[in-house]
C-alpha cells in the first residue's frame, strides 16, 4: 500500500509497533476521558483505583498505561554495583510502610528507591542463610521471609523471629509463601511438605495427604478460599474443603512443570509451566503457547496490573505484556538487563518491579512524557521538527534519516530513497492546498501529490540554510536563512532582505505575524519589525534581554512573546519590554520555541527539556503581584529520553486532541496537558535511625517512658546527633522533598530538599520530639510524616540534684570569696601603704641624687634659683676674678701615651685641682681639654675673690709638684689670672652648665697663654688687689694677642707675714 498515488514516487508504508501504539493511545485517551467525565466530582475512573495504607490519607495512582509501547515506559536498572547484595532476584514485596524488599541468593534488601539496607547472617544473627526464596506481608504487618536451608522468618515491629525444625517446620528449605482469608500462613518447602501456621502452631501435609513428594510452589489461594499449589512435575494441587486435587497436563495444563500462579481480576486462574500460559476460567482450561504468540514457553512469573495487563516474566524470553489478545515483548535488545525474568510486583504508584537471574532489579514506570523515536518506529532517534497538519496527522522530521508522518494510526517514513531530496531537514510547513514545505541546509521543497518540488531562493543556485517559513495573511511566504529573509508574494515575485534593508543580522530564524499584519524575524542580532515595507529593530539597546532571538509567538491579545538564547523569555506589550530570566523563577535562559496550549500556559523548549508557565503568572510578576515565577519542568525523571530539544521550525506543535509534541535529541516528545499522571499518593515517611556520636542506634530499637508518651533514650554526653529518615515514594524518589523540625528546639521547620539526614550538635539534655514530612515528585505533601520522641539524658552534673548541690556550694563559696576578698582587700591595702613608703624613699634618694647631680654641674645657689625660677639665668658681676690653667705641651705628652692613660692623668690631677676650689670657696666653671677655669666672687659675691684666687694658684702649683714626685712625672703649668667684670649664668634647656663671658674672661685666657711654664702670670688688675698679701715681680710690657701691650706680674708667694699667719693658723 502506497501513502500517495504515484508509486514511483511514495514510500513503502511500514507497521512497526507505533502503528498500534498510535491507535490505542488515542482510543484510550478518549476513553479516560469519557470515564472521568461520567464520575462525580472528586472521584477518578476505577480501572485506575489502588486503595495505600499510607497515611494521613488514601489515594489513588494509575497503573502502567496499557495503550503505551512498553518501551515508551521509564526503565530503570539497579545492580550489585547501586548496592544490591546479588544480582539474583528471586521475590519482590512492597510493604505497608513504602519499602521495597526483595530476596536475593546473597541476602535480604530493603530498597526505599535511594539507599539498599541489606540483611544478611552478618548483620542478623537470627539469618542463618543469606539465599532468599520468597517473601509476603499479612495482614498485621509482619514481613515472613522465607530461605533456602534457612527456615522461615518473621519481622515484626523491628523484631527478628525465626521458625525452625524445633517449632514444628521439619523442612527449613522454604520455596513459597501465602497468606489465607483466616490469616493462617501456608508455606511451601523444597522436599515436599506443604505447612500451615496458624495461631503460632504448624500443621504438616505430605504424601499421606495427597501431595507428592516434589518441591513445591508456587502458592495461590484465590477468592473463593481454595488454596493452589505448584509443583515441579505434578502440575498443580487444588485444597478444597479440606481435601487435595490434582490438575496436570492430562486435563489440559501445557506442561506440569509448575513455576507461577496468579488470580486475575475476573476470577481467571493463569498457571506458568515450562510449556506455555494457561489460563482457568471455570471449568474450562485455555492454553497459551509460543505458536499463539508467547515469546517464550518457560514461563516464570505473573502479574495482573492494576489496568489488567497481564504481565509475563519468562526464563530466556524477557518480560511480555499480554492484553486484549496481544503479546508485546520487552527483551534485552530493548533494555531489559536480563531476559531470565523470575520475579514480578506492582508498587502502590503502578510502577512494576521485574526481578531478573543474574541482570538484578529492573523497574517499569509511567510517565508525563511519551516518546516517539527509532525504537518506537521513526526513522532515527534525533527530530529536528515537527508540524500538526491539518488532517489530524503529525510530520516529523528524523535528521539525516528521513521524514515520517504519522496518520490514521498508520506511519510512513521517507528517505532519499523514496525521492526526499534532503535528509537534513529542520524546518516544516503546510500550505492550504495540504502541500508540505521542507527547509534543509541544502535549501527549500514543496512536497504534494508524492512529488517533491525545489524552490530555488538565490538566483545563482547558492545554497541558503532555511531555518524558518511562515505564510503570511495575504498569502506570501516569508523563509528565514542564513543569509537574510526571502518573501514571496502569491504572484511568485521573491524578494530578498538583509541587513541592508534594515534586518538586524542575515542569520536569521523564527518568523511569524501578529494579527496587525506585522511580521516578525528573530535574528542572530536582535528582533526585526517589518511594517509598511521595511524593517526596524529591536536590540538591547531598546531593552530586549539578549539579542540572540530564537523563538516568536504573537499572542491574541497582541503580546509578543520572544525566546532568546541567554536572556530567556521577554514579553513586548504596549511597547514595552519586560524580561523574564532565572532571576524570575524562568527553569532557563534559552527558549528554543515558545508554544500556547490553549489552556492559558505558554510551553517552551531548551536545553534542559521543556517547561511551561502560565501566562497569569507571567503577567503578574512583570506588575509586580508576584517575585517569582513557578514553572513546570519536564526532563528524563519524566519520560524524556533526552532533555536537549532542537531548535528546528516548527520546534513545537498542538494536534487536535490538546496534545504538545516537541522534538528532541532522541525522539519526539508528546505531553498531554489536560490529562497526565499526577501522583496523588502522598510518601509513606519513616525514620530509620538515629546516629549518637558515632553510635548506630535503629529508631525502631527499645524505648522507655517519657512525659510525652514511649521515647528514645540517648545516653548522657550526646554531643553530635544524626537522624535518618526517607519518604518512600518509588516512582521518583530523587524529587522526594522533606521538611522538619525538632521540637524543643528548633522554631520552625526546615526545608531541605532531598536531603535524608537532619544534624544537630550539643543539645541540652531534655526531652524532644523529632517530625519529619515529605513530599512526592507532584508536591503532595504527608503533613502527618513521622515523628519520634526523644530523650537526652543529662550527665550528673546537669542534673537538678547536682544543680541544687551546686547552689549550695555556690552559696559557701559565694560568702566564704566574700571573706576572702575583703581578706585580700585589707592585705592589699597594707601593701600599698607599704610600696608607697617605699616609693617614697626611692623618688627621696632620687630626688637627692638629682640635686645632688646638679650641685656638681651648677652653683648652689644657682641650682635653688633654676629649681625656682626655669629658664634662663644671667647675673651681672662687677668685679670677679678668673684663672685659667694649661698643662705645658701636653699635646706631645699625649702623643705616646694611650686614650685610658691620659684620661687618667688627667682626672688626677684635676681632681686634685677641684678639691683646691671646694677649699677657697671657689666655683669651677670648666675644663676644656687639659685647661681648667676657675672663678672667685660668684655666683655669690665676695671681697676677697682675688686673694683666693691667687692662693689657689699657688697651691695648684705645688700639688702639681707633689704629683710629679709622686709618680715621676715632669709637669708643668702655666696659670694666668685677671680680674675684672663678667656676666655668670645658665643657658639652654638641655645639659646645663654655669658659664661666664666677657672680656674678663678672654684677658685670663690671654695671661695664661702669654705665660711662662711653671710661672703664674696676672693681670696689673689682679697685681693692684693682691699686692698687699702676696709677692709678686714685675714681668714688664708684653704685647698680648687682641689686646695690644699689657703690664703683667709674676705670683711668687705670700709675703712673709701673710705666711707666718697660715702657719700660725694651721
Amino acid at each position: 500500500m502506497m501513502l500517495s498515488p504515484s508509486a514511483s514516487t511514495g514510500p513503502m508504508m511500514r507497521s512497526p509497533p507505533i502503528v498500534l501504539v498510535l491507535v490505542l493511545f488515542a482510543c484510550a485517551l478518549v476513553a479516560r476521558r469519557a470515564q472521568a467525565d461520567d464520575l462525580p466530582e472528586g472521584e477518578t475512573p476505577a480501572s485506575g483505583l489502588f486503595p495505600v495504607t499510607a497515611e494521613p490519607a488514601q489515594a489513588t495512582s494509575w497503573g502502567l498505561d496499557p495503550f503505551k509501547a512498553i518501551t515508551q515506559y521509564m526503565h530503570d536498572v539497579w545492580s550489585a554495583r547501586d548496592g544490591l547484595p546479588q544480582q539474583t532476584v528471586r521475590a519482590i514485596v512492597q510493604t505497608r510502610d513504602g519499602y521495597l524488599w526483595l530476596g536475593t541468593d546473597e541476602g535480604l534488601a530493603r530498597f526505599d528507591g535511594i539507599r539498599f539496607k541489606v540483611f544478611d547472617p552478618s548483620s542478623t544473627p537470627e539469618m542463618k542463610n543469606p539465599n532468599i526464596r520468597s517473601l509476603l506481608e499479612d495482614r498485621e504487618g509482619s514481613l515472613w521471609v522465607g530461605a533456602r536451608e534457612g527456615g522461615l522468618l518473621r519481622l515484626k515491629r523491628g523484631q527478628w523471629i525465626r521458625f525452625s525444625a524445633k517449632d514444628g517446620l521439619s523442612d527449613e528449605w522454604i520455596h513459597a509463601l501465602a497468606e489465607g482469608r483466616d490469616g493462617s500462613l501456608w508455606i511451601g518447602t523444597f522436599r515436599g511438605g506443604l505447612y500451615r501456621f496458624k495461631d503460632g502452631q504448624f500443621t504438616e501435609y505430605r504424601k499421606k495427604d495427597g501431595l507428592p513428594e516434589q518441591p513445591l510452589g508456587p502458592l495461590l489461594e484465590d477468592i473463593a478460599g481454595t488454596l493452589w499449589i505448584g509443583t515441579r512435575g505434578s502440575g498443580v494441587y487444588r485444597l478444597k474443603d479440606g481435601k487435595f486435587s490434582n490438575l496436570s497436563s492430562k486435563e489440559g495444563l501445557p506442561n506440569d512443570f509448575v513455576s507461577a500462579l496468579h488470580q486475575g481480576a475476573d476470577g481467571s486462574l493463569w498457571i506458568g509451566t515450562d510449556g506455555g500460559l494457561a489460563r482457568i476460567r471455570g471449568e474450562s482450561i485455555t492454553t497459551l503457547r509460543a505458536e499463539d504468540g508467547l515469546v517464550n514457553n518457560r514461563v516464570r512469573a505473573l502479574l495482573e496490573d492494576r489496568e489488567g495487563s497481564l504481565w509475563i516474566g519468562t526464563d530466556g524470553g524477557g518480560l511480555t505484556r499480554f492484553r486484549a489478545g496481544r503479546f508485546s515483548v520487552y527483551s534485552k535488545k530493548d533494555g531489559l538487563s536480563d531476559d531470565s525474568v523470575i520475579a514480578l510486583a506492582e508498587d502502590r504508584e503502578g510502577s512494576l518491579w521485574i526481578g531478573t537471574f543474574s541482570g538484578g532489579l529492573n523497574r517499569l514506570a509511567n510517565t508525563r512524557v511519551t516518546v516517539h523515536a527509532a525504537r518506537e518506529g521513526l526513522a532515527g532517534d534525533a527530530v529536528m521538527a515537527v508540524l500538526a497538519a491539518k488532517d489530524g496527522g503529525v510530520w516529523a522530521a528524523s535528521w539525516r534519516r528521513g521524514l515520517n508522518r504519522l496518520a490514521n494510526g498508520e506511519l510512513s517514513i521517507f528517505t532519499k530513497k523514496d525521492g526526499l531530496p534532503s535528509d537534513g531537514i529542520t524546518t516544516l510547513l503546510e500550505d492550504s492546498e495540504g502541500g508540505l514545505w521542507l527547509g534543509a541546509y541544502e535549501g527549500l521543497w514543496r512536497f504534494h501529490r508524492g512529488v517533491f518540488t525545489p524552490q530555488p531562493l538565490l538566483p545563482d543556485g547558492g545554497r541558503a540554510l532555511v531555518a524558518g517559513l511562515m505564510f503570511d495573511q495575504a498569502g506570501g511566504l516569508w523563509v528565514t536563512s542564513d543569509v537574510g529573509v526571502f518573501r514571496r508574494r502569491d504572484n511568485g515575485e521573491l524578494h530578498r532582505y538583509t541587513t541592508a534593508d534594515g534586518l538586524a543580522n542575515n542569520r536569521c530564524y523564527g518568523v511569524a505575524e501578529d494579527k496587525n499584519n506585522i511580521v516578525w524575524v528573530a535574528t542572530a542580532g536582535g528582533l526585526s519589525r517589518f511594517e509598511a515595507g521595511k524593517f526596524t529593530s529591536i536590540t538591547t539597546e531598546h531593552g530586549l534581554s539578549s539579542n540572540l532571538v530564537h523563538a516568536l509567538y504573537p499572542d491574541e491579545d497582541g503580546t509578543l512573546w520572544i525566546g532568546t538564547k541567554g536572556g530567556g523569555l521577554n514579553r513586548l506589550r504596549d511597547g514595552v519590554i519586560t524580561a523574564y530570566t532565572i532571576r524570575e523563577g524562568l527553569f532557563d535562559n534559552t527558549v528554543y520555541w515558545i508554544l500556547d496550549d490553549g489552556q492559558g500556559r505558554l510551553w517552551m523548549t531548551c536545553n534542559k527539556g521543556v517547561f511551561s508557565v502560565t501566562k497569569r503568572e507571567l503577567d503578574d510578576v512583570a506588575d509586580g503581584r508576584m517575585e517569582r515565577l513557578n514553572p513546570v519542568a519536564y526532563g528524563m525523571d519524566d519520560g524524556m529520553r533526552s532533555r536537549e530539544c532542537n531548535g528546528g521550525h516548527p520546534g513545537g506543535q498542538r494536534t487536535k486532541d490538546g496534545r504538545l509534541w516537541f522534538p528532541t535529541l532522541e525522539g519526539v516528545a508528546v505531553i498531554d496537558p489536560v490529562y497526565s499522571y499526577e501522583n496523588k499518593i502522598p510518601p509513606p515517611v519513616v525514620i530509620e535511625r538515629v546516629v549518637a556520636d558515632g553510635e548506630v542506634i535503629e529508631a525502631s530499637g527499645s524505648r522507655r517512658m517519657c512525659e510525652a508518651g514511649p521515647c528514645l533514650s540517648l545516653r548522657p554526653g550526646i554531643e553530635k546527633l544524626e537522624i535518618d529518615y526517607t519518604g518512600l515514594s518509588l516512582v521518583a524518589p530523587r524529587r522526594v522533598k522533606f521538611k522538619y523540625r525538632l521540637e524543643g528546639f528548633d522554631r520552625g521547620w526546615s526545608d531541605v530538599g532531598g536531603r535524608r539526614t537532619a544534624y544537630y550538635t550539643n543539645l541540652p539534655p531534655g526531652d524532644y520530639v523529632f517530625r519529619v514530612a515529605a513530599a512526592n515528585n507532584d508536591g503532595v505533601w504527608n503533613e502527618a510524616g513521622a515523628s519520634l520522641a526523644i530523650r537526652l539524658e543529662p550527665l550528673f552534673h546537669q542534673t537538678w540534684p547536682f544543680k541544687g548541690i551546686l547552689a549550695v556550694a555556690f552559696l559557701i563559696a559565694g560568702y566564704g570569696a566574700y571573706r576572702l576578698r575583703i581578706l585580700r582587700l585589707k592585705a592589699r591595702e597594707r601593701s600599698l601603704t607599704q610600696l608607697v613608703r617605699e616609693r617614697t624613699r626611692e623618688l627621696a634618694a632620687e630626688q637627692a641624687r638629682a640635686e645632688t647631680l646638679l650641685l656638681n654641674v651648677l652653683p648652689a645657689p644657682v641650682a635653688e634659683r633654676l629649681k625656682r625660677e626655669p629658664g634662663v639665668i644671667a647675673d651681672d658681676f662687677p668685679e670677679v676674678t678668673i684663672l685659667f690653667c694649661d698643662i705645658v705641651d701636653f699635646t706631645s705628652l699625649s702623643a705616646d701615651r694611650s686614650a685610658r692613660d691620659i684620661v687618667d692623668l688627667l682626672n688626677g690631677v684635676f681632681t686634685a685641682f677641684d678639691k683646691l676650689a671646694d677649699k677657697y670657696g671657689l666655683e669651677k666653671i670648666k675644663t676644656i681639654g687639659d685647661a681648667y677655669m676657675v672663678a672667685g666672687g660668684l655666683p655669690t659675691p665676695r671681697p676677697d675673690h682675688a686673694e683666693a684666687v691667687a692662693a689657689m694658684a699657688l697651691e695648684m702649683r705645688d700639688a702639681l709638684r707633689a704629683w710629679n714626685e709622686e709618680r715621676g712625672t715632669d709637669l708643668e703649668v702655666r696659670i694666668g689670672i685677671h680680674t675684672g667684670p663678667a656676666v655668670a649664668g645658665v643657658i639652654g634647656i638641655k645639659k646645663f652648665i654655669y658659664d661666664i663671658w666677657g672680656d674678663a674672661v678672654n684677658t685670663a685666657s690671654r695671661m695664661e697663654s702669654h705665660g711662662l711654664p711653671g710661672e703664674i702670670q696676672v693681670s696689673e688688675e689682679t697685681y693692684k688687689r693682691i699686692r698687699g698679701r702676696f709677692d709678686l715681680r714685675p714681668r714688664g710690657v708684653i704685647p698680648v694677642k687682641g689686646k695690644g701691650e699689657m703690664c703683667t706680674f709674676i705670683l711668687l708667694g705670700p709675703r712673709a707675714e701673710e705666711a707666718g699667719k697660715e702657719a700660725r693658723v694651721a
